[in-house]
């Protein structure tokens, strides 16, 4: 039986919007700088509230709840020109995890799809492109994130990225893709990753994630 999804959590720079399902409000409540409001289904407020989040401190986070999660999602999409892409948290002998510094931030490797590609293929190319790894063997799916941000021309993007498992038993040290802004990397031990900082918001999720799935 399929499981009916209760939320979605978009990244904005460093606040997040998210739906969830009436079901869930309680779990909102009480929450600093947090606007928990209902969607009444006018999707020109939605452009209202990413603006709020963009633009103004006063909320870290806004939650729109509904009866109807489904219209939600779909209307929230159509505000957005959207954008498919695939990474991969890579693990060593060891179950140390790659990480890779890039623009500032710790990050792990991921890229859009190429046109006909599926978002495991993509998966493995990236990750093999950005550290140039060989045998690299893809694994389980561990979750979707979604991040909106501007492209040159100032439209809004929302980029959905699909995040896999993916084992390396090589012994090769990475060579990091400089063109796409890599500065360095580091294998790290899961317990340690907490002390890379800065780090974006959906690698976060995909680690903690990831660590909830291994408890």
């Amino acid at each position: 039986m399929k499981i009916r999804k209760q939320r979605y959590e978009i990244n904005i720079n460093s606040k997040k919007i998210i739906l969830i399902d009436n079901s869930l409000i309680h779990t909102y409540l009480n929450i600093e700088k947090c606007l928990l409001i209902p969607y009444l289904g006018k999707t020109k407020t939605l452009f209202q509230y990413i603006d709020s989040l963009e633009n103004s401190d006063r909320f870290n986070l806004i939650v729109l709840h509904t009866e109807d999660l489904k219209l939600l999602w779909s209307d929230f999409k159509k505000v957005f020109k959207q954008i498919p892409a695939a990474g991969g948290l890579i693990l060593n002998s060891l179950n140390q995890v790659l990480m890779i510094y890039r623009r500032g931030h710790w990050d792990l490797p991921k890229g859009k799809l190429d046109e006909g590609e599926d978002f495991q293929t993509a998966a493995l190319r990236e990750c093999k492109e950005e550290v140039g790894l060989e045998g690299l063997i893809l694994y389980d799916k561990i979750i979707n994130t979604y991040h909106v941000y501007r492209e040159k021309n100032n439209a809004r993007v929302l980029k959905k990225t699909k995040w896999y498992i993916i084992k390396y038993d090589g012994i090769k040290d990475p060579v990091i893709q400089t063109e796409e802004d890599i500065e360095k990397y580091i294998w790290i031990d899961l317990q340690e990753i907490n002390s890379l900082t800065p780090m974006y918001e959906n690698i976060k999720t995909v680690i903690t994630d990831y660590c909830n799935r291994k408890a």
